[in-house]
Protein backbone atom coordinates (compact mmCIF):
# COMPACT_ATOMS: atom_id res chain seq x y z
CA UNK A 1 0.00 0.00 0.00
CA UNK A 2 1.30 3.48 -0.83
CA UNK A 3 0.50 6.46 1.36
CA UNK A 4 1.69 9.79 -0.08
CA UNK A 5 4.60 8.09 -1.85
CA UNK A 6 5.66 6.07 1.20
CA UNK A 7 5.31 2.31 1.00
CA UNK A 8 3.75 0.87 4.13
CA UNK A 9 3.07 -2.72 5.07
CA UNK A 10 -0.47 -3.65 6.01
CA UNK A 11 -1.32 -6.39 8.50
CA UNK A 12 -4.92 -7.55 8.46
CA UNK A 13 -6.20 -8.87 11.76
CA UNK A 14 -9.51 -10.25 12.95
CA UNK A 15 -11.08 -10.39 16.39
CA UNK A 16 -12.30 -13.68 17.79
CA UNK A 17 -16.04 -14.16 17.21
CA UNK A 18 -18.09 -11.83 19.38
CA UNK A 19 -15.19 -9.54 20.31
CA UNK A 20 -14.37 -6.01 19.16
CA UNK A 21 -10.78 -4.96 18.38
CA UNK A 22 -11.29 -1.28 17.66
CA UNK A 23 -13.94 1.28 16.96
CA UNK A 24 -14.64 4.84 15.97
CA UNK A 25 -11.97 7.15 17.37
CA UNK A 26 -9.31 4.41 17.68
CA UNK A 27 -7.41 5.41 14.51
CA UNK A 28 -3.77 6.16 15.22
CA UNK A 29 -3.77 3.95 18.28
CA UNK A 30 -1.02 1.37 18.83
CA UNK A 31 -1.46 -2.28 17.88
CA UNK A 32 0.35 -4.94 19.90
CA UNK A 33 0.71 -8.72 19.83
CA UNK A 34 0.95 -10.80 22.98
CA UNK A 35 4.07 -12.98 22.83
CA UNK A 36 5.86 -15.24 25.28
CA UNK A 37 7.34 -12.99 27.95
CA UNK A 38 5.47 -9.81 27.00
CA UNK A 39 4.14 -7.92 24.01
CA UNK A 40 5.47 -6.70 20.65
CA UNK A 41 4.53 -3.42 18.99
CA UNK A 42 3.07 -4.16 15.54
CA UNK A 43 1.94 -0.79 14.18
CA UNK A 44 -0.94 1.65 14.31
CA UNK A 45 -4.63 1.24 13.61
CA UNK A 46 -5.55 2.87 10.30
CA UNK A 47 -9.03 1.54 9.53
CA UNK A 48 -11.68 -0.98 10.46
CA UNK A 49 -14.17 -3.15 8.60
CA UNK A 50 -17.39 -1.39 9.49
CA UNK A 51 -19.44 -4.11 7.75
CA UNK A 52 -18.47 -6.70 10.38
CA UNK A 53 -20.91 -5.34 12.96
CA UNK A 54 -20.78 -5.46 16.72
CA UNK A 55 -22.03 -8.25 18.98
Amino acid sequence: MDENGVRVGVIQVAAPAGQIMGGQGDSGGPMFKKVTGGVQARGILISADTTAGAP
